[in-house]
């Protein structure tokens, strides 16, 4: 009788074990264990898809409480936080620690490669086949590194900026990568103690002194030139019968002598430059007030810029930004920049130009 009853205590036992260990893989309880090891182990893979491998122990553990949904840096696959639906009484670790730690575990820059910008939406192919869908009512065109190879004027001007205000010139990539980031950081960085109105005063007074032809610092430079395809890009829009139009942080008096020197203002029925009581981009101000004088929707136009400035004040917008470094910051600013995956990123007009002799 005696063994058969510690035969029926070890079936009983035998029997809660494994209904214990059941309900644990089902996400319903997790036993108390010794802390020598994890009872899984997150193995991240690229693309956001994650895969649960169990640790190496000397006895089997039960699979540990995965529940309470994480967005995975806007990943259409949710990350579970670890232990978050259990009571208290059974696990040491609050749901806000297990949200923390599985986000951890599941932080895509770990997987793409240290400082690897994180993508906030769909694939480039797929924002280039919504952008080539229908042909656009009207284009807007950024001017400075858009259209027109601005870089010799910039790099003088910094000279020459610098020089009148007695201070000690950075690097020129420095100060270029600087003002791409942030513009009001460029000020406070640079021009400390300075009002941002006097530096742009003489920053103004420098380049169109230098697009007059006349010396700065001794030296002369060539009127900005169009970037290769620029001109052929402009042609092929209005074959298609789009509208087109210049909105620029540039003075608008400057940036008709640009369009003039470059022989294509003909092909823009609105050029809108910066003047007094008009705000600058970020702020979509200009962008929004153009649109109204075309009588076109933000959702009927796109905007073609090189700087993640224009990437926000141009939201609603089918936005294209050229270059490799603004592709990399606008990513990493991803759920403020690119919430609809819409940004499309070229590395040059002549890509551009490929994309727009796709439209029908």
């Amino acid at each position: 009788m005696n063994s058969r009853r510690v035969y029926a205590v070890a079936a009983l036992c035998c029997c809660a074990a494994l209904r214990a260990g059941s309900a644990a893989a089902r996400g319903g309880v997790k036993l108390a264990q010794a802390p020598a090891a994890p009872a899984v182990r997150v193995i991240p893979l690229v693309g956001g898809v994650a895969a649960l491998m169990p640790a190496p122990a000397l006895a089997p553990r039960p699979v540990a409480v995965l529940a309470s949904p994480v967005p995975l840096a806007r990943s259409p696959i949710a990350v579970p936080a670890l232990g978050s639906a259990l009571p208290e009484s059974q696990t040491s670790e609050s749901p806000e620690a297990g949200s923390a730690r599985a986000a951890t575990f599941f932080d895509q820059s770990a997987v793409l490669g240290r400082g690897a910008p994180i993508r906030a939406g769909p694939s480039q192919k797929t924002a280039i086949r919504r952008l080539i869908r229908r042909v656009p009512q009207a284009v807007l065109f950024d001017w400075d590194d858009t259209l027109a190879d601005e870089r010799k004027t910039v790099r003088l001007a910094h000279e020459e900026l610098f020089r009148r205000f007695k201070l000690k010139r950075p690097p020129h990539k420095v100060l270029e990568d600087q003002w791409r980031d942030d513009h009001a950081v460029f000020y406070e960085r640079f021009f400390p103690g300075i009002a941002v109105e006097d530096v742009e005063t003489v920053w103004h007074d420098i380049t169109e002194t230098i697009r007059r032809g006349d010396k700065v610092g001794g030296k002369r430079l060539a009127p900005a030139s169009l970037y290769p395809g620029a001109v052929e890009i402009l042609k092929e829009l209005r074959r298609l019968g789009v509208t087109l139009a210049v909105v620029s942080n540039k003075r608008e008096a400057t940036l008709y002598q640009a369009n003039d020197a470059t022989g294509v203002r003909s092909f823009f029925k609105i050029i809108y430059g910066h003047k007094e009581g008009r705000e600058r981009k970020p702020s979509p101000q200009s962008i929004n007030e153009t649109l109204k004088a075309l009588g076109v929707l933000a959702e009927n136009a796109w905007y073609v810029g090189d700087q993640v400035s224009d990437a926000q004040a141009s939201r609603g917008l089918s936005r294209i930004l050229i270059g490799r470094r603004t592709r990399t910051l606008a990513q990493a600013r991803g759920a403020e920049l690119d919430p609809e995956g819409d940004i499309v990123y070229i590395d040059s007009l002549k890509k551009l130009l490929g994309i727009v002799k796709r439209l029908k």
